[in-house]
Formats: C-alpha cells, sequence, structure tokens
C-alpha cells in the first residue's frame, strides 16, 4: 500500500493569540483538498486542547514532548497527555531543540514515550556542517542510532524520519541543499534505519525534508525522493503552504 505525502507544518512560537491560531487553521485548511497529502499541522502546546477539539478533519501535532512519562517536572507535557487530547504526532530532536542542549540521550527518551503513549514520533536529524571528510555521514548515523536505540525493532517502522540539515535552514543564512544531496541523504537514512530495525524494504522508510522547504522547491525534492516535508515559516502562509500542497498531490497522482 502506497504511503501517502506527508507535509507538516511547524508553526512554532506562532500566533501569539488563539484567536490567529484559529484563523490560521480555518485558512490553511481551506487549501487541504487532496486525499493523498496527508497534512499534520504542528502548533504551539497552549493552542493544540482547542484547535483539535474544533477541527476534526486535520492530524495535530505537538512541537516537543518530555522525556518522562510523569513526575515532579515543572512545565513538561508528558507524551500521554498529548494523546489524552488528540495529538497523534510529536516533533522530536528538532535542531532549535538541539541548539538548546538537547541531546541524542533526550530525544531517545521522547522517543520511546511517545511510542509507548501511541503517538507516531517526527524524529529530527541533520547535521550543522557539510566538511569535505564526510564525518557528516558519521553524525548522522550516531544520531539516528542513538534516537532510535530504546524501541523495539517492531515499533522503528512507525517513526517518520525528518532530514532537517542545519547549515541549509534560511535562519542560518545557508544556502539550499541540492536535491542530488538530499537524495544522497535520504538513502543513506534508509539504509541505517533499515539496519536497525530490519525492515527489508528500505524505500518504504518515510523521510521528510525539513531544509528551508516551500513552494518553490517541493517538487525538485518531491522528485528526489521526498516522502514529504517539515515545514517552517512557509506553513504560516496559507496560499504558500496550500500550493505546496497542490503540487504534492499532482506529484502524487503520477505516482
Amino acid at each position: 500500500m502506497k504511503r501517502p505525502i506527508l507535509i507538516v507544518a511547524n508553526w512554532k512560537m506562532n500566533p501569539p493569540t488563539l484567536r490567529e491560531a484559529t484563523t490560521l487553521c480555518k485558512s490553511t485548511l481551506k487549501q487541504v483538498t487532496a486525499r493523498d497529502v496527508n497534512t499534520i499541522l504542528a502548533v504551539p502546546t497552549i493552542f493544540l486542547e482547542p484547535l483539535v477539539r474544533t477541527f476534526k478533519k486535520v492530524n495535530f501535532s505537538a512541537q516537543n514532548c518530555a522525556s518522562f512519562k510523569d513526575g515532579p517536572h515543572t512545565g513538561e507535557v508528558s507524551a500521554k497527555m498529548l494523546t489524552s487530547i488528540g495529538v497523534r504526532y510529536v516533533i522530536v530532536g528538532h535542531s532549535e531543540r538541539r541548539a538548546l542542549r538537547e541531546t541524542n540521550d533526550d530525544i531517545a527518551q521522547k522517543v520511546l514515550q511517545a511510542t509507548k503513549s501511541n503517538l507516531t514520533p517526527i524524529v529530527c536529524i541533520g547535521e550543522k556542517e557539510r566538511d569535505r571528510t564526510g564525518f557528516y555521514l558519521h553524525e548522522v548515523k550516531t544520531q539516528i542510532e542513538t534516537c532510535l536505540s530504546l524501541i523495539p525493532k517492531n515499533k522503528i517502522q512507525d517513526v517518520v524520519m525528518a532530514y532537517e540539515p542545519v547549515w541549509a535552514i534560511s535562519d542560518n543564512h545557508g544556502r539550499e541543499t541540492t536535491p542530488e544531496e538530499f537524495t544522497e541523504m535520504m538513502l543513506f537514512i534508509r539504509k541505517i534505519v533499515a539496519d536497525l530495525s530490519g525492515i527489508k524494504d528500505p524505500m518504504s522508510i518515510p523521510v521528510l525534508y525539513g531544509g528551508s522547504a516551500n513552494e518553490k522547491n517541493v517538487q525538485s525534492y518531491l522528485d528526489a525522493g521526498a516522502q514529504g516535508f517539515l515545514v517552517g515559516h512557509a506553513s504560516l502562509d496559507p496560499k504558500k503552504f496550500g500550493k505546496m500542497i497542490e503540487i504534492a498531490k499532482e506529484f502524487s497522482k503520477r505516482k
């Protein structure tokens, strides 16, 4: 069975009010008409419960979860809490979380808690820079192996991998990753995950692209093998985000 393309809108710490979040959600959903595209809205935690309750025809994701099941952890939100309000996905290991000194071991615990609570983890991995010696491949391999180290092999097939080259993110003023570079990393990521999980068909492992994806470059990354996208800034513009969904829809029809 063909996996649908996944497009995750990571709103980050936007917008500032529930009213604006509701309006943005309505505007975004007007653009979501493709059955072959699984649109997932990763909204700020404080808005999740009211939006999940109001908008039934879209999947929601948290942007983070605690690495603990429960207990004395002030300010944390557990995976079980997210499941209890109808959230189905959670982003873990985002580069902005890693910049706050979140480690691969921390992320492994979050992946564990997510899978135990029936959340699908979207695990972000990616190198900080491209070096000529190829050490970046070791960096990514270590991220994958550690982040997936605490869950059973049969649970790894339920994880979504998001390749997020930090050096290519627009906020870092880097250049775009080329489709050829993405293809190289996609195949590499799939091989590592397949080796860990025993999955016989590595091409069935979903790998999203998350390096400043927008309506101008999604076609080239789909052609290069992306199973979908983790979209940051562009997801706050319903028209641009809708264009990305439309491109993915047309691509899916041809496959």
